[in-house]
């Protein structure tokens, strides 16, 4: 489920609030970061369920929060993903992850490691182009 952390709160891409539990967003950091909220591969209805309600349930241990980006953060997507790869850390952060990227060869590359997610139960992948602004 996508996540936009505002550096103290989560909301969806509707720009709706998500009430997760404090000791989930420890060490997270006070600057907007992009991502998802995720329980695990054909479980987004669990992560849906568990996100919706407002009770800060003991449940939000089966979420990770997936980084992807960091609009907020001056600089081209390689910065962001360097200023990323640093404040989201297992030491720091028990419940966010940075996501791993890899530099796409050509479209054959592209198509095979879409093949690799998606045979595992993905949706997709996000692909930005180097050099690049963040674009929401």
């Amino acid at each position: 489920m996508r996540a936009y952390w505002s550096g103290s709160n989560f909301y969806t891409r509707l720009g709706n609030p998500v009430y997760a539990p404090k000791w989930f967003t420890k060490g997270l950091p006070s600057t907007p970061l992009d991502g998802e909220l995720w329980c695990g591969h054909r479980q987004f209805r669990k992560c849906v369920s568990i996100t919706k309600r407002q009770d800060q349930s003991d449940d939000w241990k089966y979420i990770t929060y997936f980084v992807f980006d960091a609009p907020r953060q001056a600089g081209k997507f390689e910065q962001r993903i360097a200023y990323v790869n640093d404040v989201v850390q297992p030491g720091k952060t028990p419940y966010a992850a940075a996501v791993g990227m890899r530099r796409c060869k050509d479209k054959d590359h592209m198509l095979a490691q879409l093949k690799i997610v998606e045979d595992a139960g993905g949706e997709g992948l996000m692909l930005r182009k180097p050099g690049s602004d963040y674009v929401q």
